[in-house]
C-alpha cells in the first residue's frame, strides 16, 4: 500500500488518476493528498501543489473550466470531475467504485459555471470552509477554477458563490455516465 501511494505521488504530473491505496485525488491536477480536513488553510492542498491544467485557447483547444473533488462518506468515495470549455465532462473514481464516466454539458451550463467561478465573489472566498473538529462521514468537496481552489465539508454554511458552484458541479457530475453503458 505504501508503494502504491509513493508511485501515485511520483506520477502526480499526469492526468490519469492514481489507482489503489487510500489516496485522495486533488481535483486541481491529479496529485495526491489526504482525506483528513483541517480548519487551517495551510493544511489544505494549495494551488502551488498542482495548478489546474488549462490548454491554450488558441486553435480551439479546450481548456479546463473547473475541477470538482468529492471524497469521504460512509463508502469512502473519491471522485474527480473535470469540466472542459467544450462541455466535455470526465468523472474519475477511486475506491469502491473505480472507473471513468463521461458526459456532455450544454454551452449554457458551462457559461453559468464560468460566470460563478470567474466572479469577484468567488475570487474573494476563503480557501477553506471546514470546522476545527471535523469528523465522521462527511463529504469533503474541493472546487477549483484556474485561479482559485476552495475546500469545504457537508454540513457547513456556505457562502452563496460556493453553494452555487457546488450545486452546479453536482448537477454536472450526475450527467456523467459509464461509456460502456451508452
Amino acid at each position: 500500500m505504501l508503494m502504491a501511494l509513493l508511485l501515485a505521488v511520483a506520477g502526480c504530473g499526469s492526468e490519469t488518476p492514481p489507482t489503489g491505496g487510500t489516496a485522495v485525488i486533488d481535483p486541481s491536477g491529479g496529485s495526491v493528498g489526504t482525506a483528513t480536513p483541517s480548519a487551517t488553510p495551510e493544511a489544505q492542498p494549495t494551488a502551488t501543489q498542482a495548478a489546474p491544467a488549462t490548454a491554450a485557447p488558441q486553435g480551439g483547444t479546450p481548456e479546463v473550466v473547473a475541477t470538482f473533488g468529492k471524497s469521504g462518506g460512509i463508502a469512502g468515495i473519491n471522485t474527480k470531475l473535470v469540466v472542459w470549455s467544450d462541455g466535455r465532462l470526465e468523472l474519475s473514481s477511486e475506491g469502491p467504485i473505480e472507473g471513468l464516466k463521461t458526459g456532455q454539458a450544454t454551452p449554457e451550463q458551462v457559461a453559468a459555471l464560468r460566470s460563478v467561478l470567474e466572479s469577484p465573489e468567488f475570487a474573494g472566498l476563503d480557501a477553506s470552509y471546514a470546522p476545527a473538529d471535523a469528523c465522521c462521514d462527511f463529504f469533503t468537496y474541493v472546487v477549483s477554477s484556474p485561479t482559485k481552489t476552495v475546500m469545504t465539508l457537508d454540513g457547513q454554511e456556505w457562502p452563496a458563490p460556493l453553494a452555487d458552484a457546488i450545486g452546479q458541479l453536482l448537477a454536472l457530475e450526475s450527467q456523467a455516465t459509464d461509456p460502456a453503458k451508452k
